[in-house]
């Protein structure tokens, strides 16, 4: 294949490790959803797995219609949009106010001094326990074993540890461990039973958590419960004994009662020596409660399995308030002291541009990837600003004069491998189209094709039949071989009869070192409209030499 030697020049330096970032991910998210949330678990990993496809119109999430009266403080909450592939923490006043964006994570918690987080964040590393300021600057990584997975932190009272729960890949008992707040002196204080959920006591003696007993809620059958523990592990005592089992448990902050949900709607409360259980119940179904800093509401996730919000209620379980939209799926509470007034100002920080002529017009189009970032940022090309992200857009000025900020979720261009932003002419109409790089990095790069015009961004689409596995009917999608997607180039170029081609090669190595042998396999295409049409395809096994490009344009 000629064409293909071309394409794949030589450059071993470029090559990345391949840790199937893609296939882990997806295996982590849903063990930790079927650990968190039994209803919506399915509903919320489909909708992450439609991000790869789709763009998000609506980025971040809005505050509720009528914002609840009250305790105020700050409430901490992972959202999701429709489309998005992962979870986000983000944080809003407590009457539902002032809803902002802190970068990727999910399972936050609150400092009780309201100025820090402690959060879980799933890499293709795996999956680990981080913090950072309450603006979402000062990320670090305080865990980062990839073969455990790390979640579900709580702070103590004087905030400088934190627990959290942890079990292998492979689906072994949990167990609860505590690292200091600067990541030293990581240990464990409870045997290899499963114990999960941990919740720290306000006066710091003492530990909630989750378990079935000994071995694993799968082996013994056993619904769990809520039991107390001392703070250093010893002296298990069990709190509950509900029917249906009792899940993430939540201490008052006078230490006096703890909070809990069944995991199937309701929530209940019950006194720290296990008396007095009652149940809340809100119509709406109650998942994650959280006490607010004075102790007279709890915030919890509630709605349908498909469209979560974050609510709060009395100690009665009247008097429900809705505190954010349903634009995403909003979950995991945790309400403290604090004011969202102290974040600072945002910054537009511009890691990718690109120029060329989107609507046809015959006049010079400029269009900018743009992230939205809080805190003393850099904002240098290819600066590293995603521990402070909290939005990215596409922004283009049309030579007429007219003007497009177009939010994206799904682009990371500035973080990823293939760095692709860039104008190309598919089909030598005049008119551009946009290739922006997709891909979550790592082992897997993506580029997708947009058509750019005054009234918005629209992704090219692949005309039926395709070609799958590779080239799916659907949004235009190109490149990500299993292996490394600098190995799987999207190339445009002009074939023998002057005709303007799309040409995406699949890569996968088939054993022996990383030169191969590799199958090959190449489809190429042709652009009618908006409409990409798969017009051959070819395989190939041979040993190669590697591209160090995702995206070239040989058109122009």
């Amino acid at each position: 294949m000629p064409d293909l030697r071309e394409l794949l020049r030589e450059g071993l330096g470029d090559v990345r490790p391949s840790p199937d970032a893609l296939e882990r991910t997806l295996r982590l998210i849903g063990r930790r959803r079927q650990l968190r949330r039994v209803a919506a678990a399915v509903t919320a990993l489909a909708l992450g797995l439609a991000a790869l496809v789709l763009v998000w119109t609506a980025f971040r999430p809005a505050a509720g219609p009528v914002p609840a009266a009250g305790p105020t403080g700050v409430i901490v909450f992972s959202t999701q949009g429709p489309q998005d592939m992962t979870s986000s923490i983000a944080m809003m006043n407590g009457d539902g106010s002032d809803v902002r964006r802190l970068g990727p994570g999910d399972q936050p918690a609150l400092s009780p001094d309201g100025t820090r987080i402690a959060f879980v964040r799933t890499t293709s590393e795996g999956t680990d326990v981080w913090v950072m300021n309450l603006d979402g600057s000062g990320q670090m990584q305080l865990t980062s074993n990839p073969d455990w997975m790390d979640e579900s932190p709580t702070w103590s009272p004087d905030g400088t540890k934190i627990a959290f729960d942890s079990s292998t890949k492979q689906g072994e008992p949990r167990r609860i461990l505590v690292v200091n707040a600067g990541g030293t002196s990581l240990r464990a204080i409870t045997p290899n039973w499963d114990r999960f959920e941990p919740a720290w006591s306000p006066d710091g003696k003492q530990i909630a958590f989750v378990t079935a007993g000994p071995g694993t809620i799968e082996a013994n059958g056993n619904p769990p419960q809520i039991w107390v523990m001392n703070s250093d592990g010893f002296e298990a005592r069990q709190l509950t004994s509900v029917a249906s089992g009792a899940w993430r448990p939540a201490w008052s902050p006078d230490g006096s009662q703890l909070a809990f949900d069944d995991g199937g709607g309701a929530i209940y409360v019950v006194n720290e020596d296990g008396t007095g259980l009652r149940k809340l119940g809100p119509s709406i179904g109650g998942y994650d409660p959280a006490w607010s800093p004075d102790g007279t509401r709890i915030a919890f996730t509630g709605g349908s399995d498909t469209s979560q919000a974050i609510f709060t209620m009395d100690l009665d379980g009247q008097d429900v308030v809705r505190l954010t939209n349903a634009a995403s799926n909003d979950t995991e509470p945790s309400w403290g002291v604090g004011s969202t007034a102290a974040t600072p100002s945002t910054t537009r920080c511009m890691p990718a541009k690109t120029g060329g002529d989107f609507d046809g017009d015959g006049a010079a189009d400029e269009a900018e990837f743009v992230e939205i970032v809080a805190g003393q940022v850099s904002c240098e090309q290819e600066a590293d600003v995603m521990r402070h992200l909290l939005s990215q857009q596409i922004d283009v000025r049309f030579g007429s004069g007219k003007t497009l900020e177009q939010p994206f979720s799904d682009c990371q261009p500035c973080l990823t491998g293939g760095m692709v932003f860039m104008a190309s002419d598919l089909n030598g109409d005049g008119q551009d189209e946009l290739a922006v790089d997709v891909g979550p990095g790592a082992a897997v790069d993506y580029v997708e094709f947009y058509r750019v015009d005054p009234e918005g961004i629209r992704p090219l689409v692949v005309a039926d039949p395709g070609d799958p596995p590779y080239v799916e009917p659907g949004p235009a999608i190109l490149g990500g071989g299993f292996d490394s997607g600098l190995q799987s180039p999207v190339v445009c170029r002009v074939n023998a009869e002057g005709a303007r081609e799309l040409v995406s090669i699949h890569a996968e190595n088939v054993a022996g070192p990383i030169t191969g042998p590799w199958k090959i396999h190449t489809t190429t295409m042709v652009l009618e409209g908006d409409r990409l049409v798969v017009t051959s395809t070819s395989d190939s096994q041979q040993s190669l030499s590697l591209t160090s490009g995702m995206y070239q344009d040989r058109c122009r």
